[in-house]
């Protein structure tokens, strides 16, 4: 940490770093026998709470989290 890089990595590799700015990354929704995959309350908790300042989302289409998440961005607005 405070190294001065990037770091790329899933959410569960993330977890027990901060950053100043932390880009989010959903893809669609892909259906899966394994129970590896984290819930959206999962996801976005992780997400916000790694991102000392700045949280950046980017969608690739995932309908389900963005109905959810247009919610909470009309409340920061």
């Amino acid at each position: 940490m405070n190294s001065g890089t990037l770091k790329i990595s899933t959410i569960n590799s993330f977890k027990g770093w901060e950053s100043e700015v932390v880009f989010l990354i959903l893809e669609p929704k892909y259906e899966s026998s394994t129970s590896f995959n984290l819930s959206f309350d999962e996801l976005l908790y992780t997400g916000l709470t790694r991102c000392r300042r700045n949280l950046i989302v980017i969608n690739f289409g995932n309908q389900e989290y963005d109905l959810k998440m247009r919610p909470l961005i009309e409340r920061i607005k």
